[in-house]
């Protein structure tokens, strides 16, 4: 949605610019905007029949939500609720998208209408969701800058409210206003940025470039609007993918006063499109892995067969008999392998019942306490008993041991395992941390990749097998550094009650 409905000379003007824009991408046939100016009530309304702007009674007003924030829901006008809704409904409009900003007492309302024809689909509430959300921030944020009474302390409260970064850049790039989101996002307290250059913001080749320079320039020739995906710079030297608009605030003159980014960070949406690709390939993988592993297992049984029965018929004493042993160990170790391409391919279906997670956690760190790999390691568990849950504990015995013995294996010289549990909100994280040399972030980046390992006699396929099944139990697992040189940490979430 472009943004540039802030320089429009008034709301209706403004709404009629909004409504071009959701027509074309939403087959939206009339656009509402209910707002306070003035100290009274108005309905500017863009339309297949032209435009009004008019005046309406407190009592029409549709029914407020009673949080802050902003609310958006689709609205079945076959079924309306309150005189405005009737209103709408007796004007044709039988579907509409309905978003609300309430902070405070204020509140603004909008109505997005369809006549004719089914509901507005998935796609189209998106769209609409996508568009509205800016445009209801805006026209909040317009509506505060034109009163006359509207202070900075009303202002700061609207844009604090957002659940998207705001920042407002003045004149002469300096930036004045910094919310909440945007602290989130950036890691930046307000008062480290305010006042200081935009370019703090900006990746290191883009302040080279003067790109604060260039979008004020552009800002000062009326080209707001500008909607584009692009990297910003954290506190802490990270470049953040973000999707970015922003719009001009002009003086009736035409002169520039500032103009207001609007950020959206995308990694969330970027993670999960990674996740999604990845699923995607594991299942891919999963079916050749069992296809190849029933085609070689078969034969791989009669060769090993043939292998002890030739072996059998051979001097004991004899010098071949160390070379068949080593050939049935290779062998071994590829039907082994083979097990667990098997194990791997397998789709994983939980069978929940109720457990006590503390009594599968005690029973793993006792088994693995008595390996020799853990002879000079000190493992340490802290988990509170009991700890009711409901899932499968066979397989959820399968991960923790996987990954509790990847823990001690990275420690050979001696040190200290811990795994720790807490459970809040209906879930618990299970952290299980190691003070060995840590993990170099391009490992960290194919942990998860089957047949990946660091280890001479591994497959690659532990960490693939355990996130399929803390994925079907509905949860997550990440691996990361504690810090730098001082070890790993692998952290599961899992439900308390699978469903």
């Amino acid at each position: 949605m472009h943004l540039n409905i802030l320089e429009q000379p008034d709301a209706l003007s403004a709404v009629k610019e909004a409504h071009a824009e959701l027509r074309a991408r939403a087959r939206a046939d009339d656009c509402i905007h209910v707002h306070k100016a003035g100290g009274a009530w108005f309905c500017a309304w863009s339309s297949p029949d032209g435009a009004e702007m008019r005046q309406i009674d407190e009592a029409e007003l549709p029914a407020r939500q009673p949080a802050a924030g902003l609310h958006i829901g689709l609205r079945d006008l076959g079924a309306p609720v309150g005189a405005f809704e009737r209103d709408l409904a007796s004007r044709g409009i039988r579907w509409a998208v309905r978003a609300d900003i309430v902070v405070g007492r204020r509140f603004w309302g909008w109505y997005v209408g369809r006549r004719a024809g089914e509901a507005f689909g998935e796609d189209e509430r998106a769209v609409l969701e996508e568009c509205l959300g800016p445009l209801a921030w805006s026209m909040a944020m317009r509506g505060v800058l034109l009163e006359s009474d509207g202070s900075q302390e009303q202002l700061e409260l609207i844009l604090n409210h957002s659940p998207d970064a705001i920042i407002v850049v003045d004149v002469e790039n300096r930036i004045r206003f910094f919310n909440e989101a945007a602290i989130e996002i950036f890691g930046y307290k307000a008062d480290e940025v305010l006042g200081r250059k935009y370019d703090i913001l900006l990746p290191p080749e883009s302040r080279d470039k003067g790109e604060a320079e260039r979008l004020r320039e552009l800002a000062e020739q009326g080209a707001s609007g500008l909607e584009q995906e692009c990297l910003r710079w954290s506190k802490d030297g990270k470049p953040l993918a973000l999707k970015v608009r922003w719009a001009a605030i002009k003086r009736p003159g035409g002169a520039l006063v500032s103009r207001f980014s609007f950020i959206r960070d995308l990694r969330p949406i970027k993670r999960l499109r990674e996740e999604l690709v990845r699923a995607q390939s594991l299942a891919m993988v999963g079916e050749l892995a069992a296809s190849v592993a029933h085609e070689v297992r078969n034969p791989l049984a009669s060769i090993l067969a043939a292998i002890e029965s030739m072996r059998a018929e051979l001097d004991p004493s004899g010098t071949h008999q160390q070379t068949f042993r080593k050939i049935l160990d290779r062998v071994q170790r590829l039907d082994n392998t083979i097990e667990r391409l098997l194990v791997f391919a397998k789709p994983w279906e939980v069978s929940p019942r109720e457990y006590d997670l503390a009594g599968v956690i005690q029973g793993i760190a006792m088994l693995l306490r008595r390996e020799p790999e853990s002879q000079n390691v000190e493992v340490a568990v802290h988990c509170p008993s009991p700890c009711a849950m409901v899932g499968d504990p066979h397989l959820v015995e399968h991960v923790l041991t996987n990954v509790l013995r990847n823990a001690i294996e990275a420690v050979p010289g001696g040190g200290h395992v811990q795994l720790a549990v807490e459970s809040r909100d209906g879930v618990v994280e299970i952290a299980v941390r190691d003070d060995g040399p840590g993990i170099s972030a391009e490992q960290q980046a194919k942990l998860f990749h089957p047949f990946f390992t660091t280890k001479s006699t591994g497959t690659g396929l532990g960490l693939a097998t355990c996130q399929k099944i803390i994925l079907a139990h509905r949860g997550s697992i990440r691996i990361s550094n504690v810090a730098a040189g001082h070890g790993a940490e692998v952290l599961i979430r899992l439900p308390r009650a699978y469903r």
